[in-house]
């Protein structure tokens, strides 16, 4: 398969699998809801948008550095995360441990 179309096939999965979370009520969207659930010890997985700002991508090492909770760069912007999501957010993460290995392996997979 050609590279972007492979590409193309990740982040619709991807963007489809957050969709899924977010129906279930453990997609967390926005940097002090994620802050709020780390420090709740909920979250499983985060990951950022690849156009996040530095300062914020800061913040968020900051934040993990005591913890053992997996943070992914993925290759989807902030507008094509609103248009799957349905908020324009650069941060996020899953609260639950299914869904956070399945967004890993995609994730994963894709790199």
């Amino acid at each position: 398969m050609k590279a972007w179309k492979e590409s193309f096939w990740t982040m619709n999965k991807l963007l489809s699998m957050a969709g899924i979370c977010k129906k279930a009520g453990k997609l967390i969207i926005g940097f002090d809801l994620v802050k709020e659930s780390v420090a709740l010890k909920k979250a499983k997985i985060i990951f950022i948008a690849s156009d996040i700002s530095p300062k914020t991508k800061k913040e968020v090492d900051f934040l993990l550095v005591n913890t053992n909770i997996p943070l992914y760069q993925v290759n989807i912007t902030l507008d094509e995360f609103a248009y799957g999501i349905g908020k324009r957010a650069g941060i996020f993460c899953v609260e639950d441990n299914g869904l956070a290995q399945k967004i890993s392996a995609l994730i994963t997979q894709s790199l």
